[in-house]
């Protein structure tokens, strides 16, 4: 199957040569123009994105986010998440749980079951970083009832973004 998240015929030193400097920017003072996001770039993108985001502070992650969501790298991503392979798929998770893109609910939850422990550990994440509160009334249970899912484990995915005093029984 063609994927066009994996096709890149622009290399991928220009790609960044273009829109590393533009992200940069963002975290100080939106650009008032963007170039176009072509499909074939969105892995790229979303990639260079979670990078600075992770390494970025709280401030300029606000311009991070402004960025991505002009450029609706949050309707890829989504997309991303159908897709067959998990380094794609693992992307998309980690920017929709950092926007904290509510749309994505559904099918973030959806990957909690996912055959691929890493998939559905990392949905668990994003899933807390959207909605912490909401996360807590519908997940808790899964959570524990989990076999697969050393609580110790997901206690130290959890620690980072929220109270994790709700496992700990």
């Amino acid at each position: 199957m063609f994927n066009l998240f994996r096709s890149n015929k622009q290399p991928k030193e220009q790609f960044l040569s273009t829109w590393r400097p533009i992200m940069h920017q963002a975290m100080t003072k939106m650009p008032e123009k963007l170039p176009e996001l072509a499909r074939k770039n969105a892995k790229l993108f979303i990639d260079e994105w979670n990078l600075l985001y992770e390494n970025a502070n709280e401030n300029d992650k606000i311009g991070l986010a402004v960025l991505a969501y002009r450029v609706d790298i949050h309707r890829y991503a989504a997309a991303m998440l159908i897709d067959g392979d998990s380094n794609i798929r693992l992307s998309g998770i980690r920017l929709l749980g950092y926007m904290r893109d509510e749309t994505a609910w559904k099918i973030l939850a959806g990957l909690l079951n996912h055959t691929d422990k890493t998939v559905a550990l990392t949905a668990l994440v994003s899933l807390f970083q959207i909605n912490e509160r909401r996360a807590r009334d519908e997940l808790s249970e899964l959570i524990v009832s989990r076999d697969d899912w050393s609580r110790e484990f997901v206690l130290k995915l959890l620690e980072p973004i929220c109270n994790t005093d709700f496992l700990a029984n």
